[in-house]
């Protein structure tokens, strides 16, 4: 999804197969076809006739099976892996679509006016990887990056850069907000190969300043994921991975100040995804070409034990 890109097959493989994976083949002629028009959608009305559908348009694509539509709508943008997405909170249709390339640098920033139908990069991020995207309650979106947070007060318009005093390597992998405090910000921060040792952030002056809440783990590890409980900004949850193997699930009830290890009873493998609604915690990951599974594991007790 860099700016230019073509529209890849594998962007089209879910509304391609939603209707029904692997049980009739897509010819060569549509796979080619895909390929070539990288600008459009292989939809042939009944005379033989490819129409041509603008790029930006909401694109239905035709079932392989020749029979209804899929229930899926592409989107865009497209051309690239696509890492998160999110629409404002205060403005309606405004969206934004951050991508990565691989999970590493050099992807954009996409931003939408009108729910997704149409695309535009950003173009002060241009060639910039965004890993993850929120808005607040009062409408102002955070961005963790590849070179740190930055926030925008006009619905992804123009953005500031938030300096994180970490030195180099401020890859930020996850921000997390507090949901009864816009103030309060929290950044997971990449481990750069064992080269960062600060891995977990807290801002309480809306990203101004930063301070490293990293917990005691014993080597230095991707902060992927932090969960603040909905209705108490003391009860945190931080989870972490390894570029390589390893994982772990941290806790704390007082704000960072301290933290307790709740990985007991977890495979030892790089969590990626973490939810907390103030009873249930829920913990996912794995890393697949290690063939690391680890799979979702839930929680009612704040990590003490897991299913």
């Amino acid at each position: 999804m860099n700016s230019r890109l073509p529209v890849t097959l594998a962007g089209l493989c879910i509304a391609l197969t939603a209707a029904g994976a692997g049980s009739v083949p897509i010819s060569e002629e549509r796979i080619e076809a895909t390929k070539r028009d990288a600008l459009h959608v292989d939809r042939r009305d009944e005379t033989g006739h490819r129409p041509m559908i603008p790029r930006g348009s909401i694109r239905k694509v035709d079932s392989p099976l020749g029979g209804a539509s899929s229930d899926w709508h592409a989107l865009g943008p497209f051309g690239g892996d696509l890492t998160d997405v999110a629409a404002s909170t205060t403005a309606s249709g405004f969206v934004l679509a951050g991508i990565a390339p691989g999970g590493g640098n050099g992807g954009t920033l996409y931003r939408s006016t009108d729910n997704g139908s149409t695309w535009m990069p950003v173009v002060g991020l241009a060639s910039t990887s965004v890993y993850d995207i929120e808005f607040n309650a009062r409408g102002r979106a955070f961005i963790g990056t590849e070179n740190g947070v930055w926030s925008s007060e006009d619905d992804g318009a123009t953005w500031i850069r938030h300096e994180l005093g970490i030195g180099p390597g401020q890859m930020v992998l996850d921000v997390g907000l507090d949901p009864s405090n816009a103030d309060i910000i929290w950044a997971g921060v990449a481990d750069a190969f064992g080269g960062q040792p600060a891995n977990l952030l807290k801002s309480t002056d809306g990203g101004e300043t930063w301070v490293d809440r990293t917990p005691p783990h014993p080597a230095p590890m991707s902060g992927t994921g932090i969960a603040v409980a909905p209705d108490d900004s003391q009860t945190v949850i931080a989870i972490f991975g390894g570029a390589f193997g390893g994982g772990e699930v941290w806790t704390t009830t007082n704000g960072g100040a301290s933290w307790t290890n709740r990985s007991t009873g977890l495979p030892n493998h790089p969590l990626r995804a973490v939810h907390f609604d103030g009873t249930r915690l829920l913990d996912g990951g794995g890393q697949a070409y290690a063939s690391q599974y680890l799979g979702l594991y839930g929680s009612t007790d704040l990590g003490q034990t897991w299913t």
